[in-house]
């Protein structure tokens, strides 16, 4: 099943006293130095104190197996724009799952309880690490991915039982 996607919004603002152009921005992942997710070139001039908005849609990402994930956008990676600051070119984000709306509640009653609990065996995956792990459906995972990490597995069934009866 194809994911939903995550629109990411980079501010790029030229802090420094002169005009510049053809400034470079690298989005990677988890590191400064992880995986390039996408590049852009923002042709310019870009005055100072003006900024530039990139949007970039990161598709089918959602959901985030593990539950989050690190996005770094770093400005003038090649250190080829002359800076008295060289230190302000990076700044990150933590992509996040939610967590879901109704957690246990497979039916919608607005009850977890043996009617919902049913349903649970059918949407365990095991944990997302396993080398064998297949990503649940939608539905499993907007209903038993208590901890929002993108698996139905004994972390989210202890979550389920602690809930089955008591709402």
């Amino acid at each position: 099943a194809a994911g939903a996607d995550r629109i990411l919004t980079i501010r790029v603002l030229n802090a420094s006293g002169l005009a510049t152009s053809n400034i470079g921005v690298m989005l990677r992942r988890d590191a400064t130095d992880g995986e390039v997710l996408a590049s852009f070139m923002i042709p310019g001039p870009l005055v100072p104190g003006a900024f530039y908005d990139l949007s970039w849609t990161w598709e089918n990402v959602i959901p985030i197996v593990g539950g989050s994930v690190d996005v770094f956008a770093i400005v003038d990676e090649g250190d080829l724009i002359d800076e008295f600051d060289e230190d302000n070119n990076v700044r990150s984000t933590t992509l996040t799952n939610a967590p879901p709306a109704n957690p246990g509640d497979w039916d919608g009653d607005g009850h977890v309880d043996l009617l919902d609990f049913a349903q649970f065996p059918g949407c365990l995956s095991g944990p997302w690490q396993a080398s064998d792990f297949v990503m649940p459906v939608e539905d499993c995972l907007d209903v038993f991915d208590f901890n929002a990490d993108a698996d139905v597995d004994l972390a989210d069934f202890a979550n389920f039982q602690r809930m089955c009866g008591g709402s």
